[in-house]
């Protein structure tokens, strides 16, 4: 009789034993990223494994990709305009002399015309410089927005500054050269050569002046 109390009491205690530390788990909630106490089986484990670990996510925003792509672009017109404007020089001098030397063109005065051949140069230097300083600003603008697309908004928008100042010379550059001055003061319109390089000089202003306006908007 006593051995077989003994053996019921042994039996009692085993299964209060067994029983604790399920629960102990069962009362424990734990913390994301902690395990268990000792002793203790915790039936959520593995679903707090999965949620303590983050794999470091790489975001690509398309609009930044977009933009960094469209100062490339700005920055390779200046690039090829401005050494095709090198490589035809005499060309290139032959229309600015025939622009601002405006013959046989009513509503310009003698004063108004230019034919000092020195003036004549520095009037043809103005295309292919204007042409390589944007393409110069383009292309490091480009850089820095690219090192900075995963940056937080305010360090990508700063970083568009050189690639906006690259867009605003050539606006300038081409706004200011065909159509204040060719088109306006030495009244190019009047002309053939007019009727061929105006539309051309409009597409760029057009062009990239949204370009400008587009990376221009602030990123979130």
């Amino acid at each position: 009789m006593s051995g077989r109390l003994a053996f019921t009491s042994r039996s009692i205690t085993a299964n209060k034993v067994s029983e604790a530390p399920k629960l102990r788990a069962k009362d424990y909630t734990g913390k994301i990223g902690q395990s268990a106490p000792p002793g203790c089986y915790n039936t959520n484990s593995a679903r707090t494994q999965d949620i303590s670990w983050h794999p470091r996510s790489v975001e690509i925003n398309v609009v930044r990709i977009i933009k960094i792509i469209l100062i490339v672009l700005v920055g390779l017109w200046g690039l090829i305009g401005g050494l095709g404007n090198l490589a035809l020089t005499d060309s290139g001098f032959t229309a600015t002399a025939e622009v601002v030397g405006a013959a046989g063109r009513g509503g310009v005065a003698d004063w108004q015309r230019i034919e000092n051949p020195l003036l004549i140069w520095a009037a043809w230097a103005l295309l292919p410089i204007g042409k390589l300083a944007t393409a110069a600003l383009c292309f490091f603008g480009a850089w820095r927005m690219c090192l900075s697309r995963h940056s937080p908004a305010d360090q990508f928008n700063a970083a568009k500054a050189f690639g906006l100042l690259g867009c605003g010379i050539a606006i300038a550059m081409m706004f200011g050269v065909f159509m204040v001055a060719a088109d306006t003061y030495f009244k190019i319109w009047q002309a053939e050569l007019g009727s061929r390089v105006m539309p051309i000089a409009f597409r760029y202003v057009g062009a990239i002046g949204i370009i400008a306006l587009f990376v221009n908007q602030p990123d979130r």
